[in-house]
C-alpha cells in the first residue's frame, strides 16, 4: 500500500466529490481500491418538518446544523463509494403557541395549562447537541453523485426554553439540564454536483429525543451540505 497527497487521475472525479480539498484529504492507494481520511471535509444545515400532534414548529425555525469532524471513504471502483462520517450536531426546533416545562420525573411535555388565559407572544425552543455517524453508499457518475445510507446518533445534552408576555410582565423560563434519550436513528439520501449536495432525513415515530411528551413523533429534514 502506498500514500499519496493527491489522488491519481483514475480515481479524481471520485475522490473529489466524497472528500473536498487535498489540504484536508489523506489518501490511500493499494491494488483494492481507495482508502481517504477527510478532516473538516463538509457541513450542512436542514430544515425540520414534524409530524406531531404535541409539538407545531414554527415555519423556518427547526433544523438542525452539523460539522464534519472525520470522514472515513472506501472506493473499491471508481465509480462507488462507501463512507462513515463522524459529525458535530445541533437541533432546534422552535414553536409559537405552546410552551414546554420540565416535570419532577424529568420529562419534557408540551402544555398551555401553564400559560395565563391572554398572554402573548408565547414561544418555546428545545435544543439538543451531539454526534452522528451516518455510513453512507455512494454512486459516483463524473462529478455528480448519488447516495443512500443510514445514520445514529448519541445526544449529549438537551435544552428548553419558554417565553411569553403576561400585561406588562414578560416571563423568560429554560431548563438546560433536560433528560434526553442518549441515542437516536434516521434514514439518509443524498445527491450532489462536486462540493454542492441536497441531502434528505427521515427520523422514525419511534426515535425518540427525549423520554417522554414533545417531538416524539417521525419528523423529515431536507437541507444542504457543502463540502470544502
Amino acid at each position: 500500500m502506498t500514500v499519496a497527497a493527491t489522488a491519481q487521475e483514475s480515481t479524481e472525479s471520485a475522490s473529489s466529490s466524497a472528500s473536498g480539498s487535498d489540504i484536508n484529504t489523506a489518501i490511500f492507494t493499494s491494488e483494492n481500491g481507495l482508502f481517504s481520511v477527510n478532516i473538516l471535509s463538509h457541513l450542512g444545515y436542514g430544515f425540520y418538518f414534524v409530524n406531531t400532534q404535541d409539538y407545531l414548529p414554527k415555519k423556518g425555525g427547526s433544523g438542525e446544523f452539523f460539522l464534519n469532524l472525520v470522514q472515513f471513504e472506501f472506493s473499491p471502483v471508481e465509480s462507488f463509494g462507501i463512507n462513515l462520517s463522524a459529525d458535530f450536531l445541533v437541533r432546534h426546533f422552535d414553536s409559537q403557541d405552546e410552551a414546554f416545562y420540565l416535570t419532577s420525573d424529568g420529562y419534557i411535555r408540551a402544555s398551555k395549562a401553564i400559560i395565563p388565559a391572554g398572554s402573548q407572544n408565547v414561544n418555546s425552543s428545545i435544543t439538543t447537541i451531539g454526534a452522528n455517524f451516518p455510513l453512507m453508499l455512494n454512486g459516483y457518475f463524473g462529478n455528480f453523485h448519488i447516495g443512500a445510507g443510514a445514520e445514529a446518533g448519541f445526544t449529549f445534552t438537551g435544552g428548553t426554553e419558554y417565553s411569553y408576555r403576561d400585561g406588562r410582565r414578560h416571563v423568560n423560563v429554560s431548563e438546560d439540564k433536560a433528560k434526553v434519550n442518549r441515542f437516536t436513528y434516521g434514514i439518509i439520501g443524498e445527491m450532489g454536483y462536486s462540493l454542492f449536495n441536497v441531502y434528505f432525513k427521515y427520523y422514525p415515530k419511534s426515535m425518540r429525543l427525549f423520554p417522554a411528551g414533545s417531538v416524539d413523533q417521525s419528523f423529515f429534514t431536507v437541507g444542504l451540505k457543502l463540502g470544502f
